[in-house]
């Protein structure tokens, strides 16, 4: 179905490379760079029951993913850390489901080493393996789905892939065997967590099992969500979540561009600049230009280090700050910052702290949250028990 060993000049044209990435020696690579975290992702592709494979060397990354999703929606995500690797399963509005923490399994892996990972999906199963002993299994309605979206995502430090292949899948004629093995090592590698971890996990995976199987459960969570967009109608300032406001100044951007000359004329006078900026790079090393997408638009980053401190550079960085800043004095509700959203919020919040009909949606909303999660917490055992083991070992009095 899709495969790439990244040769020279036969990378795929389905990968969308950013500054992050490149291809160096036959080897995707994610680079050291600004970033905090980076995905590259492959266009194009759909897939359901299939099998990836793929190589790996973590390097100095403590979290490499491969990330599969429909239709805006994660679905799978296999995490791969220094001493272990899991499976989570992610939120998705159409069943809707939550998410969950699935299996999980030690594994030491040595940096600079080439490992290969396996994933199998099947139906409403997935199962992750590097050999014969040290597997994770899930199974969750959310894994039976067409999948459009396939990824890689690496936190902000250096780590490799090779040989990605995805091929189409079928039951197996002895999965009742496999599975038997499956169940019978799951458990034998155990991934070591403070007691506060698990019980965060057991709180999530009881938050999304419960949505599925309890029809009180799921009233009260319907609840606290009717109670959630009410107040976002009555309060916005305080209530809107940071998400949705990003999404409707994107909204906001999209109709100027279609409608307003004077936006479109500012944002083309930012992109021009930008396109100088990389220009002046490829000038200083022209064969930049003729490199492919799998590595042009890492070697400009680097060309950007290499010239930050330039003249002729700084000239050009200042005409495109000029520009930008334009753009933002005519438009400036279009660019707020984090900071801004939080410190607005905080400001209404402290304006409304008298007003009777705020503080009436404050206490509803708290006592239906209360309700909902001291239903989740009486009614799974591992929580309980992890509770008692945590208030034990702060001397706390357990409940009862």
């Amino acid at each position: 179905m899709f495969a790439d060993h990244f040769s020279t000049g036969q990378v795929s044209s389905r990968w969308f490379f950013n500054g992050d990435w490149e291809v160096k020696d036959g080897i995707l690579q994610r680079e050291r760079s600004k970033s905090k975290t980076t995905r590259i992702f492959a266009r194009g592709l759909e897939y359901r029951d299939a099998l990836i494979r793929f190589d790996f060397q973590l390097r100095q990354s403590q979290d490499v993913r491969l990330v599969t999703g429909s239709k805006g929606a994660y679905n799978l995500v296999l995490h791969i850390h220094p001493d272990h690797f899991q499976i989570e399963t992610g939120k998705d509005d159409s069943g809707p489901y939550f998410q969950h923490w699935h299996g999980d399994c030690a594994y030491d892996f040595t940096p600079n080493r080439w490992y290969t990972m396996t994933v199998e999906l099947l139906g409403d199963q997935a199962v992750a393996h590097i050999d014969h002993d040290h597997i994770v299994y899930a199974q969750h309605a959310i894994l039976n789905k067409t999948r459009s979206y396939f990824a890689f995502q690496v936190d902000d430090a250096p780590a490799a892939l090779d040989n990605v292949q995805i091929f189409t899948a079928a039951k197996h004629r002895q999965l009742a065997d496999n599975l038997r093995h499956i169940a019978s090592v799951a458990g034998k590698h155990p991934v070591q967590r403070s007691l506060e971890n698990e019980l965060h996990i057991a709180q999530t995976n009881a938050h999304d099992r419960l949505y599925q199987t309890d029809e009180r459960y799921r009233a009260l969570v319907k609840r606290v969500h009717e109670l959630d967009e009410q107040n976002k109608k009555l309060f916005p300032t305080v209530f809107r979540s940071h998400k949705e406001i990003r999404h409707d100044l994107g909204a906001m951007r999209r109709k100027l561009h279609e409608e307003d000359s004077r936006y479109k004329e500012l944002l083309f006078a930012t992109h021009r600049a930008a396109r100088a900026l990389d220009m002046f790079l490829i000038e200083q090393q022209p064969e930049v230009a003729d490199l492919p997408d799998s590595r042009r638009k890492r070697e400009i980053e680097r060309l950007r280090t290499k010239f930050q401190h330039d003249a002729r550079y700084l000239t050009l960085l200042k005409q495109h700050e000029s520009a930008q800043a334009q753009l933002e004095d005519a438009y400036p509700q279009l660019f707020v910052s984090d900071q801004q959203i939080t410190d607005a919020r905080r400001k209404r919040r402290d304006e409304l702290r008298n007003d009777p009909a705020f503080r009436q949606a404050i206490a509803r909303r708290a006592d239906a949250w209360r309700a909902q999660r001291d239903y989740l917490t009486t009614h799974d055992k591992r929580i309980l028990e992890l509770q008692r083991q945590t208030h034990a070992a702060t001397d706390e009095p357990s409940m009862p």
